[in-house]
């Protein structure tokens, strides 16, 4: 009976050993009772061999954590064997990895994919990932300009519940926007001929975040980051369908399908110049992660006839430009128009300016905004550009901005709207007023300025004054002659009175 018993403990005991081995180990190990996962990773190059093509990329750093019954994340930490826990590091070469493991059935785990450049010597990675958050932090100090190697991807697996043999192929993204600028060789040529040699280029961004949140793709944190300078790369820069030589090349994270408006300084470093480091502000530029804003045109010997792009490069093949101002001239034009809408039609300046960022992403919906007669669809802003067309015999395409701002342009002349801005400010107080503000401000900006046409400036601010008193002594006027008549109206009725 004794033996009986002793066999009977041995038997449980066994059976609970081997239900104890159905879970995953301390250390993620994995026994029998487990399935094979295998994940094949992707990162979209360019398609050749070229600059900022995501090449440098040869890590996958892989973090997976076990999904609690309430949705609560516990992350499978890494072993002192490194990879023969889940939570691992793959290789990946050309774009491409493929991560394996064995994962617990009936399980529920959530991965998250970070992919970068190995640190290496003379190289620290600039990316710190925090287990607990699951976030990036970008360290952005010592940063340089044209380095290829702050490239980076990123991709989240939520949820897999594992029920068998599980397989899966998963396309990694940009968090960042990728800042390019880029001058046309004739003026290159140009600058060499008047021997002006730019030999290399620092950038400054504002409004730029500096965490990640590899979850759900948001950011945080805003800060201003300059890259220091470096020589100018020797490959060129496509954007909009022309060739450009490269000028500079820096990534800043803005967040998986996020924008936002930056001001962005370029200065160059330059021989033979008035300045041997000429410097640009180009302002309220737009970012969107994982697309590049190109900036182009002739940087050198004209900045202010620029070109800036925003391309869907990085999300495959498609290379549509979605925001395109040719010039600073057309830039005005459609922020006087944005203007005299307002002044005009009594719409607040902030809905008409929502509808102008749109059209920037050609998304009409807000074009109803600004009461033209055309409602918000892209079918409609069509018809604009047709009625336009009759009127000005320009032929206007929907995929130029520039066209778009132009033909908005001439419907508003036709309609009476253009100009409203101007004569408010010529014939109101609160008009001129107001620029005569502006009037001071750029006076005030151009003291600064050794490029300002300061005669101009100081006529501009005189002239406005004129305005302002134009519209303002009138009132004057007719106030002091109220008082007159208030004072003699108080004297017949009050001076009977006290006599």
């Amino acid at each position: 009976m004794k033996n009986f018993f002793k066999s009977l403990a041995i038997c449980a005991l066994a059976a609970l050993t081997f239900a104890s081995c159905q879970k995953e180990n301390a250390d993620g190990n994995m026994d029998d009772q487990s399935s094979v996962v295998s994940i094949n990773l992707t990162s979209p190059l360019m398609g050749t061999k070229a600059f900022a093509d995501g090449n440098t990329v040869n890590v996958v750093h892989v973090h997976v954590y076990k999904v609690g019954a309430n949705g609560e994340l516990t992350y499978i930490d890494r072993g002192t064997d490194g990879n023969a826990t889940p939570s691992q590091d793959v290789a990946m070469s050309g774009g491409r990895a493929t991560y394996s493991t064995r994962l617990v059935t009936g399980q529920t785990y959530t991965f998250v994919f970070w992919a970068e450049k190995s640190s290496e010597e003379n190289y620290n990675s600039p990316y710190t990932y925090d287990s607990a958050n699951q976030t990036i932090t970008v360290n952005y100090d010592s940063a340089t300009g044209n380095d290829e190697r702050r490239d980076a991807f990123y991709a989240v697996l939520k949820n897999v519940q594992i029920t068998g043999a599980y397989s899966q192929s998963v396309t990694l993204k940009r968090p960042f926007a990728q800042v390019n600028f880029g001058v046309t060789q004739n003026d290159m040529k140009a600058a060499n001929a008047t021997g002006i040699t730019v030999t290399g280029a620092a950038v400054e961004c504002t409004n730029v975040a500096n965490q990640l949140n590899l979850l759900d793709g948001t950011v945080s944190g805003s800060k201003d980051v300059a890259f220091a300078s470096a020589a100018l790369p020797s490959e060129t820069l496509s954007a909009a369908n022309k060739t450009y030589k490269y000028v500079a090349m820096n990534y800043v994270l803005v967040g998986k399908d996020a924008s936002t408006l930056s001001n962005i300084t370029l200065t160059l470093n330059a021989t033979g110049a008035a300045s041997a480091t000429p410097e640009y502000t180009y302002t309220n530029i737009p970012l969107q992660g994982n697309y590049r804003t190109n900036i182009v045109g002739d940087l050198f010997t004209s900045p202010a006839s620029i070109n800036i792009t925003v391309d869907s490069n990085f999300e495959g093949e498609n290379n549509e430009v979605i925001q395109s101002v040719a010039s600073v001239e057309a830039a005005n034009t459609a922020i006087l128009d944005m203007a005299d809408n307002a002044a005009k039609m009594g719409t607040p300046l902030e809905s008409i300016q929502n509808a102008y960022q749109g059209f920037a992403k050609q998304n009409y919906t807000m074009l109803d905004n600004l009461k033209l007669g055309y409602g918000g669809t892209k079918t409609e802003m069509e018809r604009l550009l047709k009625d336009a067309t009759k009127i000005s015999g320009v032929k206007y395409d929907i995929k130029n901005l520039n066209d778009v701002y132009q033909a908005i342009h001439v419907i508003q002349g036709e309609l009476g709207i253009t100009g409203t801005t101007s004569k408010e400010a010529s014939t109101t107080i609160s008009g001129s007023l107001s620029s005569m503000k502006s009037a001071w401000q750029n006076l005030l900006t151009g003291i600064a300025d050794d490029n300002a046409n300061f005669e101009t400036l100081i006529g501009n601010f005189v002239d406005s004054i004129m305005t302002f008193a134009d519209n303002i002594v009138p009132r004057i006027e007719v106030v002091i002659d109220g008082l007159v008549d208030l004072i003699l109206g108080l004297a017949d009725t009050l001076l009977p009175q006290v006599l």
